[in-house]
C-alpha cells in the first residue's frame, strides 16, 4: 500500500506545475496534436480545469507533475477531436467581419436629432390638423375610431391629415437639406 503525499511534496509538484511556462508548453502540446489555433485556449482552459478538479488524486509518487498532466491533456484533446469529426458546422479559420449591429454614438446623436426636430415640426402644425396625424400614424388608432372620437365626418379627418402631412413635409424638407 503506498503512503499518502505529503503536503510539501503536494506543494512542490504544484509548484512546477501551475507556473507560467506550463501554461504555454499546454498550449505548444495542443498545437503539434492538431487543435486549430481558433480551438487552442478553450482546450487549454478546459485541461486546466480537469487537473485543477483531480487535483486531490494526484500522487507525486506515481508521475511527475508534468507527465500526469500530460495524460490529462491528452484525454481531452483525444474527446475534442472526437466531437470535432461529428460537427456538423464549418469552422473558419479566420472570424468572419460581422458589422456590430448596435449603432454607434454618432448614430445615436442623429437619431435624437431627428426625433426632436421631426417632434418640433409636428408642435408647429395646427391643433386639428396635428390630432388626426398623431392619433392615426403615432398612436395607429384606426381612422374610424378617431373620427368618432373628434367627433367629424370622415373626409374631414382624411383633409386634415393630408394637409398635416403636407405641412409637415414643408418644415422637415429645409431641415433635412442642411
Amino acid at each position: 500500500m503506498h503512503r499518502p503525499p505529503t503536503e510539501d511534496e503536494r506543494s512542490a509538484a504544484a509548484a512546477l506545475l501551475f507556473r507560467p511556462k506550463v501554461f504555454r508548453d499546454v498550449l505548444r502540446w495542443l498545437e503539434r496534436l492538431g487543435v486549430p489555433a481558433r480551438d487552442r485556449d478553450d482546450v487549454a482552459g478546459e485541461v486546466w480545469l480537469c487537473a485543477w478538479r483531480s487535483w486531490p488524486t494526484y500522487h507525486p509518487e506515481h508521475a511527475r507533475p508534468e507527465r500526469w498532466l500530460n495524460r490529462i491533456m491528452l484525454h481531452v484533446c483525444s474527446h475534442y477531436h472526437e466531437r470535432a469529426s461529428r460537427r456538423r458546422e464549418v469552422l473558419l479559420d479566420e472570424p468572419l467581419d460581422v458589422p456590430d449591429p448596435t449603432p454607434d454614438a454618432l448614430h445615436l446623436l442623429v437619431a435624437e436629432e431627428t426625433r426632436l426636430g421631426v417632434t418640433d415640426a409636428i408642435d408647429r402644425l395646427d391643433l386639428h390638423e396635428r390630432e388626426v396625424l398623431v392619433g392615426h400614424d403615432i398612436e395607429e388608432i384606426p381612422i374610424g375610431e378617431l373620427v368618432e372620437k373628434l367627433e367629424i365626418p370622415m373626409s374631414i379627418a382624411y383633409k386634415r391629415r393630408a394637409r398635416a402631412l403636407a405641412a409637415l413635409r414643408e418644415l422637415v424638407e429645409p431641415w433635412e437639406a442642411e
